[in-house]
């Protein structure tokens, strides 16, 4: 009977506990759910993730219970886009994944609510968003570089909990401001993804963004995680949210 081996613990996440393992010559990782968070619905994950193509990139899980969270997929091989993403990084590679992304990916039948989950972060937010007219699709909706893997056959995208309708611009958003490019350079990426989206609907994205990042990280101190990067989250966050 095969056995499982090497067995090792991967460094990545607040909310989950991962680990990589091969079996029967195959490489695979196993998610451990230790704090469940609000809009994770597991239920609502298993269903849409059993809708994904059959697409390598998209990483479908081999097997995901809804009780607890725990999920086995396949590992990925490559190197995360954070790492390898740099200020002088051809910017289309961005607007073609992001594209790609959200043309394939399935309906979804729940809306990413930000101003309902900021309330279950126990934030009460007097700096509401600003009215801009959107499409809504299918969205990652936390599409930092940390999610994205760069393999051989292209950009695949892991970590799909927050997955709801929502602006495409706001993904495109959370990938522009995780790799810390040049503001500048926001509207007109933008504008590459969604002609005539405007300037308002691309500070509504990013100021979304910025709201649901200090309160991300202010309900995780409220639940313990005092870890120092959650701590200069808040202070990052606050900073560009007094700016915008």
């Amino acid at each position: 009977m095969a056995a499982i081996t090497n067995v090792e613990y991967i460094s990545t996440g607040y909310s989950n506990r991962n680990y990589s393992f091969s079996y029967e010559k195959e490489h695979y990782i196993f998610r451990l759910p230790e704090n469940r968070q609000p809009f994770v619905d597991y239920e609502h994950e298993s269903k849409w993730l059993n809708q994904l193509p059959e697409d390598p990139l998209l990483n479908k899980p081999i097997v995901l219970d809804t009780k607890t969270g725990q999920m086995i997929s396949r590992r990925i091989e490559g190197k995360l886009l954070a790492e390898i993403y740099e200020e002088s990084s051809d910017r289309q590679l961005l607007i073609e994944y992001v594209a790609s992304l959200h043309d394939q990916l399935p309906n979804c039948d729940r809306t990413y609510p930000l101003d309902d989950l900021l309330k279950q972060y126990g934030i009460i937010d007097k700096k509401e968003g600003l009215p801009a007219t959107a499409r809504y699709v299918a969205s990652h909706n936390d599409l930092n570089p940390w999610n994205v893997i760069v393999t051989e056959a292209g950009w695949a995208t892991i970590d799909w909990e927050f997955v709801g309708n929502n602006d495409p611009l706001f993904d495109l958003v959370t990938l522009h401001q995780g790799l810390k490019l040049p503001m500048e350079e926001l509207f007109d990426l933008c504008e590459q993804l969604e002609k005539g989206c405007g300037q308002a609907r691309v500070t509504k994205n990013l100021l979304d963004y910025w709201r649901r990042e200090c309160g991300w990280a202010k309900y995780q101190i409220s639940q313990g995680n005092k870890r120092q990067e959650i701590l200069d989250q808040v202070s990052e966050a606050q900073q560009m949210l007094d700016s915008l």
